[in-house]
């Protein structure tokens, strides 16, 4: 019988993360088939570097596991800033450039959050946003939410809004859905001759 289960090695993230997603439920009869797949579980986090074989040893409480974990580098930031003086008299510069931000562990809660943006020259930029939410309500259900916005020259506007959903219902199979809005609306009157405003 496990009565318990005990993490070492975290830092940042919380144990009750480490635990849920270990699916481990004290107190439940042991299962070494199902222990064995606590570091594969773990790994599919992608927020640590090194997971040992789960320990199991007696405890005040009777039989417990001890899971080992050591944390990788889960924040990660690419960026390339210029600046383009104007060409003419009078005509102001811009910054053009690239920022990419990823956190896979926000909070040492295993929420994701990737923010990209990116500009080409004056009239042409985009940026993006994905926020992912796992274990919603407490359950192995997953949901993620996308926004992504492109400016086009001085011709159109492209806007994508899109949810996620992934339920898993083993470690093997999961099943899921996507609703996503894609807006193309064009900048100027000039630009919806050549453009269409669709949804």
């Amino acid at each position: 019988m496990i009565n318990g289960v005990r993490v070492q090695g975290n830092k940042e993230t919380r144990e009750h993360v480490i635990v849920r997603e270990a699916r481990v439920a004290p107190p439940e009869l042991y299962d070494a088939e199902k222990v064995s797949k606590i570091p594969q579980r773990l790994s599919r986090m992608n927020i640590f570097s090194s997971i040992r074989e789960p320990e199991l040893y007696v405890g005040r409480d009777g039989g417990e596991i001890l899971i080992s974990v050591e944390e990788g580098n889960t924040n990660t930031f690419d960026g390339v800033i210029g600046y383009i003086p104007g060409v003419q008299t009078g005509e102001s510069g811009f910054i053009t450039g690239m920022v990419n931000v990823i956190m896979r562990n926000l909070f040492g809660t295993a929420r994701k959050l990737d923010v990209r943006w990116q500009r080409d020259d004056r009239h042409s930029q985009e940026i993006g946003v994905r926020y992912a939410e796992p274990w919603v309500f407490n359950v192995p259900i997953n949901l993620s939410g996308i926004f992504f916005q492109r400016q086009q020259d001085t011709i159109y506007v492209r806007r994508v809004l899109g949810l996620n959903t992934e339920m898993m219902l083993s470690d093997v199979f999961s099943v899921g859905g996507t609703l996503q809005q894609e807006n193309i609306i064009p900048s100027t009157t000039v630009a919806a001759q050549a453009v269409s405003n669709s949804r």
